[in-house]
């Protein structure tokens, strides 16, 4: 008997995470994702932020995807506080994971990368949502230690820098 695997896609489980959660607290919108576990190059369980509508609090959210079934399993959506330094919405990306990760290769950069999240920045000239990756960790204080691929064009960039490397 042949095993297959499903690709992981993290638009996919974003949508289930947003369906969830905006069925609980409508108006809500997603503004950062995370994998949970140890760090992997595509996770197959996300943690997601969302900012309820008229509130700076979050709720979260786990959703996992079988990757030989591709069934969805979510946690439950939890309160949390306030999270700064992001804004946008990330039902928005239209790149995902795995085309962010081709991006990153064709862009000249090799394994090991590792997902860090999926955010938009609150600065100025950034109004799209990226993806973040890292070649070590992702608790580097320096954004020179990230990979970032733009989840809706798949540019593949180092910040704070404005070069682009695709």
């Amino acid at each position: 008997m042949e095993q297959s695997a499903v690709l992981i896609s993290l638009l996919a489980i974003l949508r289930e995470a947003n369906n969830i959660v905006t069925a609980q607290s409508p108006g809500a919108i997603c503004v950062q994702a995370s994998g949970v576990g140890q760090l992997e190059t595509m996770p197959n369980t996300y943690k997601f932020w969302f900012r309820p509508a008229h509130s700076s609090d979050t709720l979260t959210i786990e959703v996992s995807e079988d990757v030989r079934t591709g069934q969805m399993t979510a946690g439950p959506v939890t309160p949390g506080g306030p999270i700064l330094g992001v804004g946008g919405d990330l039902t928005r990306a239209t790149v995902d994971i795995y085309a962010a990760v081709k991006a990153i290769r064709e862009a000249g950069y090799a394994d090991p990368i590792f997902f860090c999240g999926l955010f938009q920045a609150v600065v100025p000239h950034i109004t799209e949502p990226w993806y973040s990756f890292t070649p070590n960790n992702c608790a580097s204080p320096s954004s020179e230690n990230y990979i970032f691929v733009n989840s809706i064009t798949a540019q593949v960039r180092l910040f704070p820098s404005d070069q682009a490397y695709k």
